[in-house]
């Protein structure tokens, strides 16, 4: 009766752990790796090796690895080059934190999410590669990596989140990808190497202490969509802000006793609209067909919007297309 008793327990524990797979992760290693297994793939939880360069296997016991998890490197004062593989979806918070001789980093294509301080302190990273693919990051991301003197900031995130490159005293040029809509509070602070930034059209917030102690700061160019602008936003420097007259950029510089430079944004460019009216009409036509006979030469402007096709000349195709496009309004 026991023995029963006991295959029954067995055979009923089993099950629940059969039946739980999908929801509780079920623990396990592999070499030097510690992970997590779920219905989403393996996660890395713990390297415990001490090799200098470490490239993370895409497979643990043959599941995929599609994360690195919360710390799994953290505190480890070997590592020098990491190698993540292809498949992996996320990096979790404090994944390399205080990985004080990591210097490279290989993140793949395909990589969603970076969790907050991902590479908080890692001192001797200078240049780090991130896909376009990233659509989420937290906060903090590169805080504190004194050395860090070049990044590429993703595509798809839209945004420079809070204290993602605070500290990062040798970064001296960053570009800001277009369609980015805000640069959130302390994203640069103490960046004191950080000369000119300029921001693209798009970003309508550059939060509160965004380039706090950027002590090296001359000049910071405004898009025409900039709607708010936190105080301060430049403390410890007095750049050059140039934006488009009247704009919020103007008050800002005008309230906190800096310099403003007037940004002159060119007119959009219809093409076929020779005579810059805003519409396609028969007098477009006429003033086309007379430069594409030799009878009128145009200006560089006026150029772009006579290549009506954009093919870089200006021919009879661009008349006989403008002919028709004129006949559709």
């Amino acid at each position: 009766m026991k023995k029963l008793l006991t295959v029954t327990a067995v055979i009923v524990t089993l099950s629940v752990l059969l039946l739980s797979f999908g929801s509780v992760p079920v623990l396990a290693a592999e070499g030097d790796f510690q992970y997590s297994v779920s219905e989403n793939g393996a996660t890395v939880t713990k390297y415990t090796g001490n090799a200098a360069l470490v490239e993370i296997p895409a497979t643990l016991d043959g599941y995929n690895v599609t994360a690195i998890g919360e710390g799994a490197f953290r505190f480890n004062t070997v590592i020098t080059r990491v190698v993540i593989p292809k498949g992996v979806k996320s990096i979790g918070t404090r994944a390399f934190d205080y990985c004080t001789k990591l210097c490279e980093v290989e993140i793949p294509d395909g990589v969603l999410t970076l969790g907050e301080f991902v590479f908080n302190s890692c001192v001797a990273l200078e240049e780090v590669y991130l896909p376009d693919s990233i659509e989420s990051m937290g906060c903090c991301t590169f805080s504190g990596c004194t050395n860090l003197r070049e990044v590429s900031l993703p595509k798809a995130l839209k945004k420079v989140p809070i204290s993602t490159f605070s500290g990062c005293k040798k970064l001296a040029t960053v570009a800001i990808p277009e369609g980015y809509t805000s640069i959130e509070a302390g994203a640069f602070g103490n960046c004191s190497s950080l000369g000119e930034v300029e921001i693209p059209e798009g970003v309508l917030l550059v939060g509160q202490n965004a380039f706090n102690g950027c002590t090296s700061l001359e000049r910071v160019v405004f898009p025409k969509s900039i709607e708010t602008i936190g105080s301060p936003a430049f403390r410890d420097s007095s750049p050059t802000i140039v934006g488009v007259k009247g704009s919020v950029a103007e008050v800002y510089a005008l309230e906190n006793g800096l310099s403003f430079e007037e940004r002159v944004i060119a007119p959009e460019v219809i093409p076929g609209d020779l005579d810059g009216d805003g519409k396609l009409t028969a007098m477009d036509i006429n003033i086309l067909k007379r430069v594409v006979a030799g009878a009128l030469q145009l200006t560089d402007a006026d150029e772009k919007a006579a290549d009506v096709n954009g093919d870089g000349s200006v021919n009879g195709l661009d008349s006989n297309l403008l002919a028709r496009l004129s006949a559709c309004v």
